[in-house]
């Protein structure tokens, strides 16, 4: 099945600096989108706008439907932001538990990686 994100008319200001305008964008399933730009371009901005997390005009839709706090549709969305946001004390085993993750296929995949960082 076939899902489908669009975004369309994002405009995000930051005082008297305008960061985004006239934003249009189309993701489906199986496609690749690339998300290109400079820095201070306002890439995160956007992505933190689709995810929810950032405030603005906007219109945002999944599957033709309405929704502005995709955070809190997992079912809808991932993001993972460029940022470290999990806390270090916390094992990758337990990251996976919490966010409701196969660790054992990661595992696999991942297993010379993870020895050569000690993880395992």
């Amino acid at each position: 099945m076939t899902h489908t994100l669009e975004v369309d008319s994002i405009q995000l200001d930051f005082g008297n600096r305008r960061i985004l305008s006239s934003i249009y964008l189309k993701c489906e399933t199986g496609k690749i989108t690339g998300l290109l730009g400079r820095n201070g371009q306002g890439k995160t901005s956007l992505m933190n706008i689709i995810y929810g997390s950032l405030k603005c005009e906007k219109s945002v839709q999944f599957d033709n439907t309405a929704c502005y706090e995709a955070f809190k549709r997992p079912d809808l969305l991932l993001y993972l932001p460029q940022f470290n946001f999990i806390p270090q004390s916390l094992s990758l085993r337990r990251v996976f538990k919490d966010f409701e993750l196969n660790y054992a296929s990661f595992e696999k995949n991942f297993r010379n990686l993870l020895q050569e960082i000690n993880l395992l």
